[in-house]
């Protein structure tokens, strides 16, 4: 019995793992098509070798082709048994017995494996299983792959990194900026390079440097010759692109290669404080404030701390003293930081009515770039009984107003200390904001002095002398004793060099900036210190009377009839409607010609200059590119359907970009009958 059940055994084993192999040729076959259809797209990564694509999807479908194929030992007794219609369903039985599934008596059972036994004797697995069709198979799918991949070798490359004309492999490789600290990427024959802005381009290809010229957007690029050919670098700064062409007596006309270039620009840290995360109010200083803070930067913080400045004193005369927060600094990853630190009030000497200002600062690895702050909280003494006085204007805000200039002041300082460890156009760029916030300061003072008396004012002749008229019509106010004419000028001269130390931090001229500075904040102490501005305080709050709301005569009500303004063309719009013209005139040629080729690659470089690093364009181009080489090549089908494509896409994008049609705008006339018609509803006979 043994032995006869063992010769079962091994049909059965023979025949599985013939049906697993033919499994796996059509799995691998499988995996040769779509590498056939990727090959046939250009869908390879540039620098990997389509074979080893090709091959590791075969080998990927073949593995899962085996293990969907699980076909119980019943099913393939069954069909050996197709092949010998003899048997009488020995073998099935045979199987079902050996596996269990059917029981019978000891007897019944040496018989039934005795008689199994003999008929695998005379059984072909060969018959049941043929492997002829999938070896073909799989062996014309392999053929098919092969051709394609050697057309694509012989053919052109979307996008205009490879075409007929012998300009040969560009090599190009990718440096980022030392700070970065990511290696150098060489890629082969790229159909768009990408790069971090300040990263430094390089090309190397074998040809003679009397041959080739290269061209970017920025301009020509030199080319120098090495021992294996020639190299050509530039700096990344901005999108654009790549031109090679070749000077070669025996090139054919416009044979040129385009290469659009991406520029990712290096992103600002980005800082935020997510403890307390709000400002804080104590009535004393036995407080620990317990701060946690986020950073992340596309590349990595350089540093990442928190600092403060105590305020300290009364009325006009402020003191600032800046201090940074000890702080443990937890790395997630090299992109993302956290941080935490605690706030002792305790020891910084805090009186009631100081205040602690807190931010987080994060620094770029970048040099140059100014760091990043988060939003600015604060932690203030409170003063015991101390109220909101509700109803004023300005008074309770006096404060601020004398923090805000002094605040000015310390920056402006703060700049000039560093001014020698920073760029010119980093000290100009800090300047600009703190001519902001002095704009700001001033602004505030413009407004508290009643905007146009204040205009009066500024407008005269003199400091020393003032408006007389203005004056006259202020007479009340001065009677009543709310307005003093010494503080009011102290005020004006203040506003004055407000408006002086603005304009040169506009022109980065900070000694000049931070006298006029000093100033302002002299006159103001000396305006406050004369007579306050108290405006006058409102009784009540104004409100709204609902019971007039639509009571009025609507006749003379009419919208606005101001003419719409036309949409004006953009330059990309412009650039899409001349290139479509022009690729037009190409595809109307009956035949196409080397000439045909070069305005092909003279408008690719008119889009991208139109629009650097615009996905659209870039489609576009591809085309472009390779209705470019298929003419070179002399393939005039192929040709002329990447032209189509390539006018498609045209058509596609100005679509889009398209404006809406203006409003219809109704006549002042037929508003005024609408109003009439309304109030006639109402019954209002105006």
């Amino acid at each position: 019995m043994t032995a006869h059940a063992g010769i079962v055994r091994t049909l059965i084993g023979r025949a599985a793992r013939r049906g697993r192999i033919i499994a796996a040729l059509y799995g691998a076959t499988c995996g040769v098509a779509i590498a056939i259809v990727l090959a046939a797209g250009a869908r390879f990564r540039a620098g990997v070798p389509p074979w080893t694509v090709s091959f590791a999807i075969a080998l990927v479908g073949a593995a899962v082709a085996t293990l969907l194929r699980r076909e119980p030992r019943t099913r393939t007794a069954l069909r050996l048994e197709r092949t010998a219609p003899t048997a009488r369903n020995v073998i099935v039985t045979a199987v079902e017995l050996l596996d269990g599934s059917v029981r019978a008596g000891e007897t019944a059972v040496a018989r039934v494996l005795q008689d199994a036994a003999r008929v695998a004797g005379t059984l072909d697995v060969r018959r049941a299983y043929p492997m002829r069709r999938p070896i073909t198979t799989f062996a014309a799918s392999v053929l098919l792959w092969s051709a394609v991949t050697a057309a694509r070798a012989a053919g052109p490359v979307v996008g205009g990194s490879r075409d007929s004309g012998g300009l040969g492999d560009i090599v190009v490789t990718v440096i980022p900026p030392r700070y970065a600290g990511d290696p150098a990427r060489t890629v082969k024959n790229p159909e768009r390079i990408e790069a971090l802005e300040g990263s430094t381009i390089r090309l190397d290809f074998a040809r003679s440097a009397d041959t080739v010229a290269i061209e970017t957007l920025s301009g020509v690029v030199p080319v120098t010759s090495t021992g294996a050919g020639v190299r050509a670098e530039f700096v990344a700064d901005t999108n654009g692109f790549v031109v090679v062409s070749s000077r070669a007596a025996d090139a054919p006309h416009g044979q040129r290669r385009l290469i659009p270039v991406t520029v990712r620009a290096d992103e600002r840290p980005r800082v935020r404080i997510t403890a307390p995360g709000k400002d804080l109010f104590y009535p004393d200083t036995r407080h620990t404030v317990n701060l946690g803070v986020q950073a992340s930067d596309d590349i990595g913080p350089a540093s990442l701390s928190i600092r403060y400045t105590k305020v300290s004193g009364s009325g006009e005369q402020f003191t600032f003293t800046e201090g940074t927060v000890p702080v443990q600094v937890a790395r997630a990853d090299a992109r993302k930081w956290t941080a935490t630190g605690a706030l002792a009030l305790e020891g910084m000497h805090l009186e009631a009515g100081d205040v602690i200002v807190y931010r987080a600062v994060a620094t770029d690895a970048h040099p140059g770039v100014p760091p990043a702050e988060s939003d600015a909280f604060i932690v203030e003494i409170t003063t015991p009984g101390a109220v909101a006085a509700e109803g004023f204007a300005a008074d309770d805000q006096r404060d601020r107003y004398g923090i805000s200039q002094q605040m000015v002041i310390l920056k402006t300082e703060r700049l000039i200390a560093q001014q020698r460890s920073m760029n010119a156009d980093s000290v100009a760029a800090s300047a600009q904001l703190i001519a902001a916030e002095q704009r700001a300061v001033r602004a505030e003072f413009v407004f508290m002095m009643g905007g146009e008396v204040a205009e009066d004012v500024l407008n005269a002749v003199s400091l020393t002398e003032l408006n007389e008229e203005s004056e006259a019509r202020g007479e009340e106010d001065i009677a009543a004793g709310r307005l003093a004419n010494k503080g009011r000028l102290e005020i004006v001269r203040a506003i004055r060099s407000m408006s002086q130390a603005s304009a040169a931090l506009g022109t980065a001229d900070l000694s000049r900036a931070l006298t006029q500075e000093r100033a302002a904040l002299e006159s103001l102490q000396s305006a406050f210190a004369r007579a306050r501005y108290i405006l006058r305080a409102l009784t009540q709050r104004e409100r709204l009377d609902d019971t007039r709301r639509l009571t009025g005569v609507l006749v003379g009500a009419a919208r606005s009839a101001r003419p719409v303004p036309s949409a004006t063309e953009s330059a990309r719009t412009a650039a899409l409607v001349r290139a479509l013209r022009d690729v037009s005139q190409v595809s109307g040629e009956r035949e196409f010609s080397a000439a045909a080729a070069g305005r092909l690659a003279d408008i690719s470089r008119e889009l991208l200059a139109s629009a650097p690093g615009a996905a659209e364009l870039e489609r576009v181009v591809t085309q472009l590119g390779a209705a470019a080489s298929a003419i070179g090549a002399g393939r005039s089908s192929a040709a002329r359907t990447a032209v189509d494509s390539a006018s498609q896409l045209l058509v596609r994008s100005l679509r889009a970009r398209r404006p809406a049609a203006p409003l219809t705008v109704r006549s002042a006339g037929m508003n005024r009958l609408d109003g009439a018609l309304t109030d006639a509803l109402r019954g209002k006979n105006p």
